[in-house]
């Protein structure tokens, strides 16, 4: 498991980088790269990250925009909340740059990595995987949506046999559980290999989808919904 206190921070000029270094050379896996959400910094995905093997790079950026009352986002304010397509998809060209200059730094190979997300960071890393859908191998979802208008990217095959794992609450307050349901749909659409995990809790991933989420990772072909 991932020992938090091995844990290194970067700054790249006005970026802040989280980097756990695999404490092993067991089974090695493509570097992973984890999305906090709305509010959030780049120690907020340390929940999820414990749980899962020390066996590759984990990158945990801190999102570039302050966010309101604290913390940081994925995009800049706007009117309409959540933002738009557009404006998500502005900011993951942003995200690609910034992960130019981090696999150049860090001398990983380029080939495509696993990308997670929760909330606000899973919608990022959806818009993220819809425009570069090469660069990324296997896709997790938690609490996630797809912002509004990205329906009209996520053609029909864009994403065939694309490994994607999504974890939603049905008593999500915060991204409400149909926005879940548009997801599965449009991902299907897509033609991506889902595995969804579907719970009774609110705006977090329960215990169960936290097991599932890590056999997905570990899994060769997921494709059920538990």
């Amino acid at each position: 498991m991932v020992a938090l206190e091995n844990a290194r921070l970067y700054q790249f000029e006005d970026r802040i980088l989280k980097v756990f270094p695999p404490q092993s050379d067991d089974h090695p896996a493509p570097p992973l790269l984890a999305l906090h959400g709305w509010t959030g910094d780049e120690h907020s995905m340390d929940i999820f990250i414990r749980r899962l093997p020390a066996t590759r790079w984990i990158l945990a950026p801190r999102a570039p925009f302050p966010a309101e009352p604290g913390g940081y986002a994925w995009v800049p304010p706007t009117p309409e909340r959540p933002a738009s397509w557009e404006v998500f998809a502005q900011s993951a060209l942003k995200l690609r740059d910034d992960l130019e200059n981090w696999w150049e730094y860090f001398s990983f190979p380029k080939a495509p990595f696993d990308i997670m997300g929760f909330s606000q960071g899973a919608a990022m890393a959806l818009t993220f995987t819809i425009l570069f859908p090469k660069q990324v191998n296997r896709l997790i979802l938690l609490s996630g949506f797809l912002p509004r208008g990205g329906t009209n990217a996520l053609r029909p095959g864009l994403l065939s046999g694309k490994p994607i794992f999504l974890a939603h609450g049905y008593n999500d307050d915060i991204v409400p559980f149909e926005r879940a349901q548009e997801c599965l749909k449009w991902l299907e659409i897509a033609g991506a290999d889902i595995q969804a995990c579907l719970d009774h809790v609110g705006h977090r991933v329960s215990a169960n989808c936290l097991q599932a989420m890590r056999e997905f990772l570990d899994a060769s072909t997921p494709s059920r919904i538990t």
